[in-house]
């Protein structure tokens, strides 16, 4: 190899460690960002939602609003209240929006689960079919129910107070419902708003639950208390406080919201009007929401729903004082 070579295998040497150089740097940039979108996605507030359900109108409209930093919070959808229960328990998500039954259920097991506000109120009714005309029309019928709901509790109150018989017909989702009752393989359905709204004249509520208990609980903010970092609890107290203050907006039927309720489940004008008139929502733990839910458990209770009674820490977490301005 003559002497000249040198030269151009140290140029050809240098260039290799240049390029093992950059290689480097861009791998541990690669890394970097990873670890950085990782740590973001653990970092934010899981918030499973029953999409059917109009329950969540005042976390949606928050985040449309963009009152709360979106980039701190991840929406889950499911279909029925069962797969949100069965996320929060497994730790797939931090908090949800469920009926308060399957929040009891949960906390009666030993999960860590509680219940830390209200949300949405008196939102259910009882949907009929053909040849029901009254409500004494509904003895002996078969009412398709979404078992172990709140709407299934509320059913058994309704038919103990009026002496009423019925064979319960079980579904695990709304839409099961709806077209068991267009079938004719049930008689009535117990609902709730928007679903309610969606039938048209050939299927009338014979009756809302409003008029027995006015703003009672629908469905509550759940939270796995497990899974509440201190990062967590903050971006959950700044969503509670940016919703308490949306609240009062819905409840004015502007021309916004009510097209918002219209555009998210595909309802007319006038059928998202009625969805919102039929539909209370409020923050809080007050005693009577506390004392009717109590009532409705002490029912599934007696019935053989649940196997006992839990006490309020082992199913209320007030934290009401922390997001109040």
């Amino acid at each position: 190899m003559s002497f000249f070579s040198y030269p151009l295998l140290q140029r050809k040497a240098t260039a290799c460690v240049k390029l093992k150089f950059i290689v480097l740097i861009t791998l541990a940039f690669v890394l970097l960002i990873t670890a950085a979108c990782k740590k973001k996605n653990t970092d934010q507030l899981r918030i499973g939602i029953v999409q059917p359900s109009i329950n969540h109108l005042p976390f949606t409209y928050t985040i449309n609003q963009n009152a709360v930093d979106i980039n701190d919070y991840k929406i889950i959808q499911f279909t029925s209240g069962w797969e949100a229960q069965e996320a929060i328990i497994g730790k797939e998500i931090d908090v949800a929006i469920l009926p308060f039954t399957y929040a009891w259920n949960a906390a009666i097991k030993g999960y860590p689960v509680k219940i830390v506000s209200f949300l949405e109120r008196q939102s259910d009714g009882i949907v009929v079919g053909n040849g029901i005309k009254s409500i004494q029309d509904l003895n002996n019928k078969r009412i398709g129910i979404l078992k172990a709901s709140t709407l299934d509790i509320l059913m058994q109150d309704f038919a103990q107070s009026r002496k009423l018989q019925y064979t319960p017909v079980y579904f695990r989702s709304p839409s099961e419902q709806v077209a068991a009752l267009k079938s004719s393989n049930v008689d009535a359905i117990v609902s709730y708003v928007p679903t309610i709204q969606k039938f048209n004249d050939d299927y009338p509520v014979i009756h809302w639950f409003a008029d027995d208990y006015p703003m009672h609980p629908c469905c509550d903010l759940v939270v796995n208390t497990e899974n509440l970092t201190k990062q967590r609890q903050k971006q959950l107290f700044t969503l509670f406080r940016a919703m308490n203050k949306q609240i009062p907006k819905i409840h004015t039927f502007g021309d916004e919201i009510l097209q918002i309720i219209s555009k998210d489940y595909k309802l007319n004008i006038d059928q998202a009007s009625s969805a919102l008139e039929h539909t209370g929502f409020m923050m809080g733990l007050e005693p009577s929401g506390m004392d009717f839910e109590r009532k409705m458990i002490d029912i599934g209770v007696a019935n053989g729903m649940f196997d006992k009674f839990p006490s309020d820490l082992d199913i209320y977490w007030n934290i009401t004082y922390k997001y109040q301005d």
